[in-house]
């Protein structure tokens, strides 16, 4: 599955991309092996999440989750999985109890905000409608998940997972009409990662 990670150089002739080939191997795996099946299926997993499969990556994660319900590995994919299927109830449920089993890992509160962030956008904007304002419940709502990020931030989380705290606290207070924080919160994600995408864009948005 290595070809995943040189996906930005298949313009090149030796790079090709072998991943459907990687996925049907670990699909005749998981049927035929027996030591190796759950490795494969748990990849198996990973890989359909990483393309954006979400039900199918479920439900190979589901299978795992069944047989090892305290692997905090496989819970937290289901986390993140029932949070693309739009189950966010069950998302949080999942990361709370994560969070029971340990309470160290940082990158859960992360995702828990994420996810209640995502509940509010599909509560207010169910069919994807454009940003064009805010209404008082919106803002209420945003304003309750910004102390799961002060709380994932006050963690010391790495750079690049940090950088995403400080990006998610910044479109909050984008949409609430707060530009200096919003400036702020742009300016702090881009320097732990000038990579982020969204962090720059919004950056271009404020320079209009």
């Amino acid at each position: 599955w290595r070809s995943v990670y040189t996906r930005k150089f298949t313009i090149l002739p030796f790079f090709p991309d072998k991943r459907e080939a990687g996925i049907k191997t670990l699909e005749q795996v998981r049927k035929r092996g027996s030591f190796t099946k759950e490795l494969s299926q748990g990849s198996l997993a990973w890989i359909y999440f990483n393309e954006g499969d979400f039900g199918k990556a479920y439900r190979y994660n589901e299978a795992l989750f069944k047989e090892y319900p305290d692997n905090v590995i496989i819970r937290t994919l289901k986390g993140l999985l029932l949070t693309q299927l739009k189950r966010y109830t069950e998302a949080d449920e999942q990361f709370a109890a994560i969070l029971q089993i340990d309470p160290s890992l940082s990158s859960i509160y992360l995702y828990q905000a994420f996810t209640d962030f995502d509940k509010v956008d599909t509560k207010y904007r169910p069919r994807g409608e454009a940003y064009q304002g805010i209404t008082p419940e919106e803002t209420t709502a945003y304003n309750e998940i910004i102390p799961t990020i002060e709380k994932f931030l006050a963690m010391e989380p790495a750079p690049r997972m940090k950088a995403r705290g400080y990006d998610l606290w910044a479109e909050i207070l984008f949409r609430e009409g707060d530009i200096k924080g919003a400036q702020k919160m742009t300016k702090a994600a881009l320097k732990l990662d000038y990579s982020l995408s969204s962090a720059r864009g919004r950056q271009q948005q404020l320079r209009n």
